[in-house]
C-alpha cells in the first residue's frame, strides 16, 4: 500500500510557476498577469471543491502539481491553436480585401474609358443610322 501525500501549493507558489511557464507566450502584460491569476484561481477552486466533493461523497479527487502543470501547458496549446486559426483568417481577410481594391481600382479605370468612349460611340452610332 503507497500513501500519496499531495499539500495544496500556496498562491503565491501557483502564480510564480503560472508566471515562469507563461512567459513566453507573447501576451501584453496586463492580460498575461489576468492568464496567470486565473490559472492559479482554476487550481485553488479546484481543492475548494474536491474537498467538498470528498465531505459530500466521500470520494476522492486529487488535486496534484502535475495537474496545474497540465492546465498550463494545455493553456498553451489550446492559445497556439488560436493563434494560428485567427493568423490564418486574417491572412484570408487580408487577400481578399486586396482583390477587392484591386477590383474597385479596375472598375474606376473601366468607368474613365468607358466615359472617354461615348463621344465616339455616339459619331459611329449618327454614322451608321446615315448609312
Amino acid at each position: 500500500c503507497t500513501i500519496d501525500w499531495f499539500f495544496p501549493w500556496p498562491e503565491e507558489g501557483l502564480i510564480a510557476v503560472a508566471g515562469q511557464q507563461l512567459a513566453d507566450i507573447g501576451l501584453e502584460e496586463t492580460l498575461q498577469k489576468s492568464v496567470i491569476d486565473q490559472c492559479m484561481q482554476f487550481q485553488v477552486r479546484t481543492q475548494v471543491m474536491s474537498a467538498r466533493y470528498q465531505s459530500e461523497v466521500n470520494r476522492f479527487n486529487y488535486v496534484t502539481p502535475t495537474s496545474y502543470l497540465e492546465l498550463i501547458s494545455t493553456f498553451k496549446s489550446l492559445l497556439n491553436v488560436k493563434k494560428e486559426e485567427v493568423g490564418s483568417a486574417k491572412s484570408r481577410y487580408e487577400v481578399g480585401l486586396g482583390k477587392l481594391l484591386s477590383c474597385a481600382e479596375d472598375v474606376a479605370v473601366m468607368e474613365v474609358e468607358l466615359t472617354d468612349l461615348q463621344p465616339v460611340l455616339k459619331k459611329k452610332t449618327g454614322e451608321v443610322e446615315e448609312l
